[in-house]
């Protein structure tokens, strides 16, 4: 390791010249992680700061339970006197935990923090509002933020923005960006997801027209909210005028999967599914989503010899497909065309879910209701059972008439 007598002094230089430190900087897994650990804490090595600072960042940086409890032990009990860089990195950590303890290990980070006279910084409010869930813990750490004179960031107001979006509060974030000196394209990008994903669809159509106006740059995140709001709206007409806005504001060659999938689903969502096929045969990159859309678009359009074309072309087809295809079966009463689907289903090892399940169900309900034409009226247990799978499938009205028609026959 080290030359014999000389200690490591890591208050003199950040660069990492242990040779422990190296090793830990080329560490790929936990065994090799921990035979590092002990000998840092064999040489009393690990209880400096900048050496715990390693150690810590590569146990919250892998994706392991286990590991970020270790984190956990070492910061408790092996950090005297932890830095900003410390407890950002645990503030990091407890927000990518989903886990219902994340806010509360946050907060109490948050105020050890604020006790060893440590000042945050820009990172440990982000830290903070990725841990938050409901908006008065959002609204105590933007009293933070503007107490901490770091209000006027740019990444951090665009966070509390989309806080505020994303709980509901759409009024404080309109003042909030409304109080912006200065707009930019990902303020705006912002804004505008927040209103679609809020159900907004005609402000966000509002907010674009006045930001474009401007000379604001629009780029993939404002056409792949634009085009959502289009297809909630189910507007063909609109979607085409978004879609040649698109063509004429960013290169094609940059568009990106995402965007390309949004677009068909868009054109699904209108029912243009001739504008849809073009994107599809034009695009030189698809994946399982860009399938599945169009899987799902045929069907709800009606036209499921091109569902199945679509279907049975795919490269691979997971469950979310064979799902769009049993609705089309079930929605066009070819139930036998539908069981035989299932049965292949079932032999390509894709297992059904909660919505095969009630496919399945509304189904049977279906061949149910009309055997009972057959059945003597007097006997009402085939019609308890029908009253019955129609409540299964969440098809309540039926379910409630069913039972109206037997108290009838009463």
């Amino acid at each position: 390791m080290a030359a014999a007598g000389r200690a490591w002094d890591p208050t003199v230089s950040l660069r990492l010249g242990h040779p422990a430190l190296v090793l830990l900087e080329r560490c790929r897994g936990a065994a090799p992680f921990r035979a590092i650990l002990a000998h840092l804490l064999r040489l009393g090595l690990a209880f400096e700061t900048f050496p715990m600072s390693r150690l810590l960042h590569f146990a919250t940086a892998v994706s392991s339970p286990r590991l970020a409890r270790e984190a956990e032990l070492l910061f408790h009990h092996f950090t005297p006197s932890p830095n900003l860089y410390i407890y950002n990195l645990m503030l990091s950590a407890a927000a990518r935990d989903s886990s219902s303890s994340s806010l509360s290990r946050a907060a109490a980070l948050y105020r050890s923090m604020l006790a060893s006279s440590v000042h945050p910084d820009e990172r440990t409010f982000l830290a903070l509002l990725r841990s938050v869930e409901r908006l008065p813990a959002g609204r105590q750490v933007h009293a933070h933020v503007v107490t901490s004179g770091l209000r006027s960031r740019a990444y951090l107001r665009n966070s509390l923005i989309k806080m505020y979006l994303d709980a509901g509060d759409v009024e404080t974030a309109e003042l909030m960006f409304c109080s912006t000196p200065v707009s930019d394209t990902a303020s705006c990008n912002i804004m505008l997801s927040g209103y679609v994903n809020q159900g907004y669809t005609a402000k966000a159509l509002r907010f674009f027209r006045d930001t474009a106006s401007r000379g604001i740059a629009v780029d993939q995140y404002t056409a792949v909210a634009l085009l959502t709001c289009c297809g909630r709206l189910k507007n063909a007409l609109l979607g085409r005028s978004v879609h040649g806005v698109v063509m004429r504001r960013i290169d094609p060659r940059d568009w990106g999967l995402i965007l390309m999938n949004v677009l068909l689903d868009m054109y699904a969502k209108c029912g243009a599914m001739d504008a849809a096929m073009r994107v599809f045969g034009e695009a030189d990159e698809k994946d399982a989503i860009s399938w599945n859309t169009m899987v799902a678009g045929f069907v709800s359009a009606g036209k499921l010899d091109l569902a199945c074309k679509y279907f049975f072309e795919a490269p691979s087809r997971d469950l979310i497909s064979w799902n769009a295809l049993l609705a089309g079966f079930a929605r066009h009463k070819d139930f036998s065309a539908m069981i035989e689907l299932f049965n292949d289903m079932l032999a390509s090892r894709v297992n059904p879910d909660k919505v095969t399940a009630v496919t399945l169900i509304s189904a049977a309900a279906e061949i149910a209701s009309k055997e009972l034409l057959h059945l003597d009226p007097a006997e009402e247990g085939g019609y308890v059972l029908l009253s019955n799978l129609y409540a299964a499938g969440g098809h309540w009205n039926h379910s409630d008439k069913v039972r109206q028609n037997m108290e009838k026959k009463e």
